[in-house]
């Protein structure tokens, strides 16, 4: 789960594990969750890190862009899809 992906800093502060290539830092996202269904799971990995980095408006057009079906779970609890079928309605 990608919310149990994140870790404490000194203080106390929560940090993601992925590290945002624009600034050197651990992402700031509002991307809970990222899941993407590929050709090969190196493929969708690396999608997922992607959208989720971009976090949840950038990274839907990413897959959009790609083709790609994923689900992105946002930490207001919203559910953004592209091309995943029966996301509405998700119990979150």
């Amino acid at each position: 789960r990608g919310q149990d992906r994140r870790w404490n800093a000194a203080g106390g502060v929560i940090h993601h594990h992925l590290i945002d290539p624009a600034t050197g830092l651990p992402s700031t996202t509002d991307v809970l969750r990222a899941t993407v269904a590929a050709a090969t799971r190196e493929q969708a990995d690396v999608a997922a890190k992607c959208a989720l980095l971009l976090g949840s408006v950038f990274g839907r057009e990413f897959l959009d862009r790609h083709d790609l079906a994923g689900v992105l779970v946002t930490a207001d609890g919203a559910c953004e899809s592209s091309r995943w079928p029966h996301t509405e309605g998700v119990a979150r």
